[in-house]
């Protein structure tokens, strides 16, 4: 039977389609957001999800728009977490996070490198946000791929690294004994570095 059949089957079927658009009401229902704005708006919640579905579908359309989507999720939600982790002192999921944004810094620096070139860039950054964003995972495809790939890349070559930041740390040091002005502290100094 192919998909236009079974179709047609659950169309002519009015019982069928009330009852599939009875769960998905009561599914609707059952989301906070949607509560609301179905009460203010005295629509029906599966109304309300359907037509925030199309509208986000409609967004997702555009360029403009589905970044906007992706670096939302992606960026958006992460850096409130990380906030509300730093606020809360939270080691687990600060360690979590940190996690999370080294692999997805990695994942798009390289995805740029790759991709950008070929006009997969958007597609590909989609996909690897999903990937590590997937609820169900619950980070472990980010600590996956950091303990995997990342942690022997750059213990590998974490000799080279520090030497390459050092040299540049000797150089900003260098200018600012010449320059007037106050003495960095250290702190102060290490991020200077990295900006």
């Amino acid at each position: 039977m192919c998909i236009r059949d079974r179709y047609m089957g659950i169309v002519q079927q009015p019982e069928r389609m009330a009852s599939i658009w009875n769960s998905f009401n009561e599914y609707a229902g059952k989301k906070e957001i949607v509560k609301i704005i179905a009460n203010k708006t005295s629509l029906p919640p599966g109304l309300v999800l359907l037509a925030v579905i199309i509208l986000i579908l409609s967004i997702m359309s555009s360029e403009l728009g589905f970044c906007l989507i992706v670096s939302t999720i992606g960026f958006i939600f992460p850096a409130y977490h990380s906030y509300k982790a730093i606020k809360t002192e939270d080691k687990e999921s600060l360690q979590k996070l940190c996690v999370y944004w080294i692999v997805l810094s990695v994942g798009v620096f390289l995805n740029y490198l790759i991709s950008y070139r070929i006009g997969l860039y958007i597609p590909n950054i989609v996909l690897y946000i999903i990937l590590l964003l997937l609820v169900k995972n619950k980070g472990m495809y980010s600590l996956k791929i950091y303990e995997v790939i990342i942690v022997p890349l750059l213990t590998k070559y974490e000799s080279i690294i520090d030497g390459f930041l050092n040299d540049g740390d000797n150089q900003k040091k260098d200018n600012d004994d010449t320059t007037a002005g106050p003495t960095p502290t250290p702190s102060q100094h290490q991020w200077v570095t990295f900006i």
